[in-house]
């Protein structure tokens, strides 16, 4: 008898690991090249891969006859790879942000699953992730916003390195080096997009401070780790400085960074709770109701001395990303993409944390269930239509 329940749990794992898996594959590479190019911003990266690619010059990136400054390159270099190989069309330029997504629900269902030995919770983080609208389709509910898993963009590239970097915290006490592979991948994170990188590293480093001597991190290990991350991205800006000078410095610095900070671009002026109405809006965030309860749990439980890293970095990233955002005057709906790969993560700590209250975990299992079915359905269907070019919002 207990062989054949043995082996019964064992089919229901895997049939539910298929389900996911096929899901997460349908989702997110479904007729990923059939839909139109998005003037913000694919079409603009897929241009500029394309003139980057007939220039000549693989590593100085071109666009519109002239030199293009406004974003790092590293997202162009890995494009430019399955474009060299298939041509610059929709699908390899779409590509990149595509497996990116992928690997983030591979990673998230990782990380929750080593935290909590719980396999099933693993799951509900990922199919979370899933169920929220705004990673899949174009303008989801009339909000603008063109960045998600499906597009080609730069955001989802660069928020893998994010979890990737928070996957690799713990085997540092194991062994250093693990210390310096996350100051690479931070550093790639720069590459990948920008600066924003800043607000994970200096969570990291600032945890590494606090717990060197639990971990055994000395000021060499230190020092050995920021010269990485600064050797990651400080040639190529050196080199374009260097070359380029003031027009690098504009368009890079200033516009990018200074004036989206300080005014509005291109008439993205919304009020400061912006990302909180967008983040509670059922059309574009299916999982709003438990995201909100996920971390008001977790918010109450910081009191308690032997809250860990595992918790503290998910929510430092969303506390962070939409209070910086919240503070930056051009607001647009993807700058806040970050917080849902680790709200994932919390809502899968959540579920493992009270599976022991019978009652309160069958609620809101059902509640789960009930929105992602809502969300998932509803990001199908436009999925499907967007394929078509038809309701672009």
């Amino acid at each position: 008898m207990a062989e054949k329940f043995h082996k019964y749990n064992k089919l229901i794992r895997v049939s539910l690991y298929i389900l996911v898996i096929a899901l997460a594959v349908f989702m997110i590479f479904f007729r990923l090249g059939d839909s139109k190019l998005q003037t913000w911003d694919e079409q603009l990266y897929s241009d500029c891969v394309k003139e980057t690619l007939s220039s000549g010059n693989p590593f100085l990136m071109k666009y519109q006859g002239t030199y293009f400054f406004e974003k790092p390159p590293l997202w162009v270099y890995v494009t430019e790879i399955p474009a060299s190989i298939f041509g610059v069309n929709n699908t390899t330029v779409r590509s990149v942000n595509a497996v990116s997504a992928l690997v983030i629900l591979v990673l998230v269902f990782l990380i929750i699953k080593r935290k909590t030995k719980n396999e099933f919770a693993g799951m509900l983080g990922v199919l979370a992730l899933l169920a929220v609208q705004q990673n899949f389709v174009m303008n989801p509910a009339g909000w603008f916003g063109t960045h998600n898993f499906r597009s080609a963009d730069l955001d989802y590239f660069q928020i893998m390195f994010f979890v990737l970097a928070f996957y690799l915290i713990p085997f540092v006490n194991k062994n250093k080096k693990y210390m310096y592979l996350i100051a690479f991948v931070l550093g790639l994170a720069i590459m990948a997009k920008g600066f924003v990188t800043l607000l994970p590293a200096g969570i990291i480093y600032l945890y590494f401070l606090v717990k060197r001597k639990q971990l055994n991190i000395n000021i060499k290990n230190f020092a050995i780790s920021i010269l990485i991350f600064l050797l990651t991205f400080l040639p190529w800006h050196l080199w374009m400085i260097t070359v380029y000078g003031k027009d690098f410095i504009d368009m890079y610095f200033f516009k990018n960074i200074v004036y989206r900070s300080t005014k509005v671009i291109e008439g993205h002026n919304y009020p400061f709770y912006f990302y909180i109405k967008n983040f509670l809006d059922p059309r574009f965030d299916a999982m709003g109701i438990i995201f909100t309860s996920v971390i008001t749990y977790f918010l109450f439980k910081l009191k308690n001395k032997k809250f860990d890293f595992d918790y503290i970095y998910p929510i430092a990233m969303i506390v962070g990303t939409i209070g910086f955002f919240t503070l930056v005057v051009t607001k647009i709906s993807w700058y806040i993409l970050p917080i849902f790969p680790f709200f994932a993560i919390m809502t899968g700590y959540f579920f493992d944390k009270i599976k022991s209250h019978k009652r309160v975990y069958l609620i809101f299992l059902i509640i789960f269930l009930v929105l992602f079915l809502l969300g998932i359905s509803d990001s199908i269907r436009l999925i499907i239509l967007q394929s078509r070019n038809l309701n672009l919002g």
